[in-house]
């Protein structure tokens, strides 16, 4: 794990050691670099040290600061960091290009010159920051190195290979085997991902030292204390950009760094000199207004300075640093359009309000200096065992690194996970969800579905109307502000596809098979007139006419993709001056121009299409919320399904009706023309055609549906992140795709020219004449290409060759570029045999189930694998998944049994991205997935994301599109009947219908339900003989009392989950000691440090958590002291009420008898609770053993919570159903005989229950987490090892989960007996589905058990897995309960059998 050193001053016997000799490297990137190494460098000096500086930044960088004879430059150039062709921007191709000119094309040379210069200094080590042939150059003359950075050139450059081609992947891997020479890494706060390096060690920040006071540098500069001053910092790059005098509001003065001496400035802009000394003047700053960059800052974080910044393109250090200075909330972002326009005033006011709140250390040089002597001396480190160049290469995963979820990878540091899941929301149970209403909101049209993800979206609408400005995320503030939560809003969804079969072959007329997958986007669209619609402020100042449409746009998991969380435009934009809507070239570069907003090309460009093919006027104002769960970069359509949900929720909103084909084919012209990426169209036919568990089968000529394949029920499919980023607007699937067009022109040509020679046979010359005239290579035969052309076409050829040649290649969406190389054959021949694979594709999952038919499916896919990689799209990333797959079906040619996993594919348009796999649906079959899983983590470092599941496309039915209003129900608030007919200001009849059904349901016109019989049986027996009832004062006081102990038990409930929580959390011996009456947390920092210095001294810190600090043990602390005062919360909610209804009369003497014993039970679980967390604070029996509490203090407490519930629970039933549901007395009879089966196994799941204690008790659950093995055996060794032999049922750990599986086995079995043997009974329907519902819960709980055994105990899991247990001990008590035998006087008046309206 990395080491955080803090404050570590070189003491003064530093002065008396040797000096040592010091080569420090710096990167030709920028000034940044330079100016933190000065500090470092500093530091070396001054304890007598040399240091010879190898750097292309003016030398004045380093003398201005430092006068010492020990300081030498040598001005030597060996990496270029990144080309910016402005202030702004970074050219990614020139980046690779001048690398490769620098430090790859002489790479021999400057090792041997690098190697010679270090020797012949004496280098005691080396120190890179962060060049990446130094770490080499080191290794080859023998001496140490050390990096000492926030990012690396790989990372970076990882990015840039998209755009630049992957023929320069080689550079990325050379770079990370560069670092790996490297002894360790110094990693700087703010840091990107650097897999490259074997050992870490965190420092704080290192910033430059103030030289002057505020005061002295506005004196200086003449600025009185009462201006504002903002600093203009975009770094040493000139921005040629003209400053104005109103881009400030008065009472404000801008400093502007590097600005030049022939730039006129306004007289409220001053200028500053290139060497002026920049820590002073931003420390005399009251904002700064600049790019990110580590020095930009970390000096406004030390200085506590609001900073104002505007996004970089195409450099992926910058996230990471925003990240970090909006967590110590010190940054503004400004939209590079109001930057250059000059709206500063909104971002200005915005910015002084902000108190930025930074803390951390600012000694980072001091402390780095001083890891820099040390290691010099010879000081050695451990090292993490990490394998060498070969897992590097698979750990720098190209463009993996903005495209992670959140907290799945270690090397993220916390500040930078995302709170709460932004490309979604938090999963809810939808059981729980009425399908008309949504908390805050009632849907006035459509209908979730029960789609989890769904009601989700929904929830998160109503949670964004109540936060207002309390949400620490900014896509959230801005989202609670962009709509009228009083007005109607309407909700799209769309999901992403996985490529089973077809692919990149769509562009040539391919038949493709697609599955719409389970993760989707939702698009939320409301439509305001322009004078009522809310404006954020910088779009307000920006937008002076309200009577101009505006269009707003929020997109959610922004961070996760370094793009702008917001956008605005006037719709006018849209529009020329003659009225007409642009074009889409216009449109293109209109988005082009910041590609932190380019996204927004996505969503708006669905309003240009319709403008322009359907002439469509837009004249309100419209909001557009996008949230997708459809991971980026991955190859599974994340583009198309942000296209289509927000094309049908535009659509349904202004009243359009298109249908789900021709939504796909617009959102296709969205892709090509406006954001400019060459996709052909079965991604968005996939998402709006589709239909859940099923294949689309499309021929592509160029969208001819031939309809839905069932998925046979014993083949099921995966989809298997690569973590490397798919991108079709990347160089390789672009080239391949002009290949592929080139090819067919060329056979188009070839066929032309046998046809005017005249030479071909007669019977001949009709196929040549097809050829001629192919429009689509896949209408060209397998057989015939390999006869006819396939020896005519050439490997590749140069663009300029071919347009000399041919002219056009006959692709409206791809330029071919003359100086390019194209290959021919293996992107012409691809489609012609992909076509093929996928006919036979298709009719073999049709055929009759067996093993040769699953084999034969996953060879296809085996073989579309290789022609992507004959094509140059294949991925190391893909390929290793596929491998892994092949060693999975191997496995089954040693085993009797079938096989499970049959084939895989790389999907989409390639070069990375997700996998396919084809494979039987059973549980062994998942179990692979998760061991494929897991192996390509252990030899990458990156855990893939797991596609499973499908859902419907968004024109599956009429009721995919959701109009919901917040908390209205008048006529005018109304959503509408179709999914593409939907307009806001009109009143469809059947919106009508369907809220006043939703109304009339409501109000209860439906048959009886279990509830209604119980209450009628409880009604109609008061009166009778026989019946002694627990609560006097008649139905309205058993209806109180009733609801009053029902509230107790869920109370315990709820307290047995959050003990369980507290138990997984390792919370439960935080507080070292008890009182009964309970007492006041630590409230000031003086009483937190006590209580942490009491939990200091139990073995519990000493030997689990030593080292921990106070806010993780403020955690803990919080999580115990909840579950105790929840505790005596229910004391005093079971009480209070208790004592009224006994002075009211209600409370019958048994059934005040009955809960005053169950009273004293719970006053007596809170000592039950101290007995057992005092047996954790005891000292264990070995210095090998961890403290834990005693098994049997726990299974006691356990036990006792679970008999508290359970009384409570019967007690409640029995006052409001006093007596069971019965309408004949054959149903009694049948009841009887459930009940003989009924109580032994409710026996079993108690058992069970109890036994699963001390399964917590002894972490049992985390040792044989495997399944349905115990390891490799069945039973495993050493369970009857402990003596007396009765101990190892209680503490031996494999015994005791060997025991519990065994039971919860026999629940299982014992409920599917019961349920098996009752269900030709004739009984109440309600016993009926009470029994299902045990079965039911029963499989859910067994479920549970295994999932949490095999994640070895997530906190989510176990609690969820304990829950679980007391859920299936109340449907067996109120089974139980309903089973009783009804009073003599109800017996009397029964009929023989049921009446019909009951049957």
């Amino acid at each position: 794990m990395p080491t955080l050193l803090q404050t570590a001053p070189m003491s003064e016997s530093d002065s008396s050691r040797p000096s040592l000799v010091f080569a420090y490297y710096v990167t030709g990137h920028g000034f940044g670099h330079a100016t933190r190494v000065v500090e470092v460098v500093r530091h070396l000096i001054s304890s007598g040290h040399r240091v010879h500086v190898v750097s292309a930044a003016p030398e004045f960088v380093f003398t201005t600061e430092i006068h010492s004879p020990n300081l030498f430059i040598r001005h030597v150039l060996l990496d270029s960091g990144s080309v910016q062709s402005d202030a702004l921007t970074v050219d990614r191709r020139a980046s690779l290009e001048k690398y490769c000119e620098i430090a790859v094309e002489p790479r021999d040379s400057i090792l041997a010159t690098e190697v010679e210069w270090l020797k012949s200094i004496k280098a005691n080590l080396v120190v890179s920051d962060v060049v990446p042939i130094a770490c080499r150059a080191a290794a080859n003359a023998g001496i140490r190195s050390v990096c000492l950075t926030n990012f690396s050139w790989d990372f970076i450059y990882a990015e840039y290979v998209m755009a630049a081609g992957h023929h320069h992947q080689s550079i990325v891997w050379q770079i990370a085997e560069d670092y790996s020479h490297c002894e360790f890494l110094i990693r700087l706060p703010g840091h990107c991902p650097m897999p490259a390096f074997h050992d870490v060690i965190d420092i704080p920040l290192v910033v430059r030292p103030l030289h002057k006071s505020r005061e002295e540098v506005r004196r200086e500069l003449g600025v009185p204390n009462n201006v504002k001053l903002l600093i203009f910092n975009f770094g040493g790059q000139p921005t040629g950009w003209k400053l104005k005098e109103e881009y400030l509001p008065a009472g404000w003065i801008c400093l502007v760094c590097g600005a030049s001496a022939k730039q006129e400035l306004p007289p409220n802009f001053i200028g500053l000199p290139k060497d002026v000394y920049t820590p002073d003047v931003i420390a005399a700053s009251d904002c700064m207004l600049g790019k990110i960059g580590y020095g930009t800052v970390s000096e406004a974080l030390a200085c506590k300075l609001p900073f104002i910044f505007v996004r970089r393109d195409y450099f992926n250090e910058e996230p990471f640093l925003r990240k970090m200075l909006e967590y110590y909330q010190g940054g503004v972002e400004m939209i590079r359009r109001d930057l250059l326009a000059g709206c500063w005033a909104p971002y200005l006011e915005r910015a002084v309000t902000l108190k930025p709140c930074y803390d951390g250390g600012i000694d980072g040089g001091e402390v780095a200096a001083k890891i820099l002597q040390d290691t010099a001396m010879g000081k050695k480190r451990s090292k993490l065992n990490l394998s060498g160049a070969r897992r590097l290469q698979d750990a720098i995963i190209l463009g993996f690194q903005l495209q992670r979820a959140p907290g799945r990878d270690l090397s993220v540091p916390e500040w930078y996970q995302v709170t709460g899941d932004e490309a979604g929301t938090p999963l809810v149970d939808q059981t729980q969800k009425s399908p008309k209403f949504v908390e805050g909101f009632e849907i006035l049209h459509g209908d979730h579905h029960g789609l989890i993800d769904t009601v989700s979206f929904l929830d998160s609408l109503a949670t964004l109307a109540k936060i207002g400005g309390h949400h620490q995320e900014r896509e959230h503030l801005a989202a609670a502000a962009l709509f009228n939560w009083e007005e109607d809003i309407v909700v799209a969804r769309a999901p992403g596809r996985l490529d089973v079969m077809g692919g990149i072959a769509d562009y040539s007329g391919s038949l493709v098979l697609l599955m719409p997958t389970r993760e989707a986007c939702h698009a939320a669209v409301q439509r305001n007139h322009p004078s009522k619609q809310k404006l954020w402020k910088h779009a307000e100042a920006r937008h002076h006419s309200r009577d101009t449409p505006i269009l707003e746009i929020v997109s959610f998991g922004s961070e996760l993709s370094n793009r702008g969380p917001t956008f605005d435009m006037d719709l006018s934009d849209f529009m020329e001056e003659d009225g007409k809507p642009i074009s889409y070239d216009k449109a293109y570069h209109y988005f082009s121009k910041d590609p932190s907003q380019k996204w927004a090309a996505y969503v708006a460009g669905t309003i240009l299409v319709l403008m322009r093919e359907m002439n469509v006027r837009f004249e309100d104002s419209i909001s557009i919320l996008v949230s997708s769960t459809v991971p980026e970069g991955k190859g599974v359509s994340s583009s198309a399904s942000v296209e289509v949900a927000t094309m049908s929720a535009i659509a349904a909103a202004h009243g359009l009706e298109i249908s789900p084909r021709d939504v796909a084919l617009l959102c296709q012209k969205v892709e090509n023309y406006v954001v400019g990426a060459p996709c052909g169209v079965m991604d968005q036919m996939a998402s709006a055609c589709g239909e859940a568990n099923k294949l689309l089968a499309m021929i592509c000529q160029p969208a001819e549906i031939l309809g839905l394949v069932e998925i046979p029920s014993h083949i099921r499919f995966w989809g298997i992140d690569s973590g490397i980023r798919h991108s079709v607007g990347g160089s390789d699937y672009g080239s391949v795709r002009i290949g592929a067009f080139i090819g067919k022109t060329m056979i188009r040509s070839f066929a032309s020219s046998e046809t005017n020679s005249g030479e071909t046979e007669e019977e001949s010359s009709e196929l040549i004449e097809y050829d001629a005239s192919l429009d689509y290579l896949c209408n060209l035969s397998p057989h015939r290409f390999q006869a006819q052309y396939a020896s005519k076409l050439p490997q590749s050829i140069t663009g300029e060759e071919f347009m000399e040649t041919y002219g056009d290649h006959g692709d409206s969406v791809t330029t071919i570029d003359r100086k390019g190389t194209y290959h021919i054959m293996a992107p012409t021949k691809h489609p012609i045999y992909e076509n093929f694979r996928v006919q036979a594709f298709k009719a073999l999952l049709t055929a009759t189930p067996s093993e040769e038919q699953v084999i034969g499916l996953g060879e296809l896919m085996y073989q579309c694998h290789s022609s992507y990689s004959a094509c140059g799209l294949g991925s190391d990333g893909t390929d290793r998944l596929v491998r892994l797959v092949q060693k999975m079906e191997k496995l089954k040619h040693s085993k009797t049994e079938n096989g499970t996993l049959y084939g895989a594919k790389i999907t989409g348009g390639g070069s990375g991205g997700t996998v396919c796999v084809i494979g039987r649906s059973s549980l062994r079959s998942s179990e692979q997935i998760l061991e494929i899983q897991r192996k390509y983590k252990e030899a990458t470092g990156f855990m893939p994301y797991v596609f499973e599941g499908s859902s419907p496309g968004a024109g599956k039915n009429k009721e995919s599109i959701y109009g919901i209003a917040r908390g209205s129900t008048s006529s005018s608030h109304r959503a509408f009947t179709s999914s593409t007919t939907v307009n806001s200001a009109s009143s469809s009849p059947l919106a009508g219908n369907s809220f006043n059904g939703l109304r009339s349901l409501l109000k209860g016109q439906k048959a009886p339900t279990f509830r209604k019989m119980s209450t009628l049986a409880a009604s109609s027996s008061e009166s009778k003989e026989g019946l002694k009832l627990l609560v006097t004062g008649g139905p309205q006081a058993r209806k109180w009392v009733g609801a009053w102990l029902f509230g107790s038990a869920a109370w315990v409930f709820s307290m047995v989950v959050l003990g369980g929580v507290t138990r997984l959390t390792r919370s439960g011996l935080s507080m070292t000691d008890w009182k009964f009456t309970g007492e006041f947390p630590p409230l000031s920092d003086e009483a937190w440090a006590k209580e942490f210095e009491k939990y200091k001294q139990s073995p519990e810190y000493k030997r689990v958590n030593k080292g921990m600090n106070l806010e993780d043990f403020k955690f803990i602390y919080w999580m115990e002291y909840a579950h105790r005062m929840w505790g005596r919360g229910l004391g005093i909610m079971f009480a209070l009420p208790f004592s009224y209804f006994l002075r009211k009369g209600y409370i019958t003497l048994r059934l005040g008898v009955q809960l005053s014993g169950l009273f004293a039970l719970g006053a007596g679980q809170g000592f039950i609770g101290w007995w057992m967390v005092k047996s954790g604070l005891e000292e264990p029996p070995s210095e090998y053993s961890q403290p834990r509490v005693s098994p049997y203090r726990l299974a006691a407490h356990l036990t006792s919570a679970f008999a508290i519930y359970c009384g409570l629970f019967w007690t409640a039933l029995s006052v409001v159903m006093p007596e069971p549901p019965a309408e004949s007395l054959a149903w009694v009879r049948g009841a009887a005989k459930v009940k003989k089966l009924a109580l032994p196994v409710s026996f079993i799941v108690g058992i069970t229950a109890i036994s699963g204690a001390f399964v917590a008790g002894n972490d049992a659950g985390r040792a044989f987490n495997t399944f349905p093995k115990m390891g490799d055996t069945w039973i495993p060794d050493g369970i009857f090892e402990m003596k007396p032999l009765i101990r190892n049922f209680f503490e031996n750990t494999a015994t005791v989960q060997l025991d519990h599986r065994l039971l919860a086995t026999t629940t299982l079995l014992a409920i599917g007996t019961m349920w098996w043997f009752t269900r030709k009974l004739d009984i109440h329907p309600a016993v009926k589905a009470l029994i299902g519902s045990t079965v039911g819960m029963t499989a859910v709980q067994v479920t549970l058990g295994v999932s949490t055994l095999l994640s070895y105990v997530p906190v989510s899991l176990g609690s969820a897995h304990q829950a679980g247990a007391l859920t299936l001990l109340t449907l067996m008590l109120l089974l139980n309960h309903t089973l009783r035998r009804p009073s003599p006087s109800l017996l009397k008046s029964l009929p023989q059998v049921a009446k019909s309206n009951f049957s």
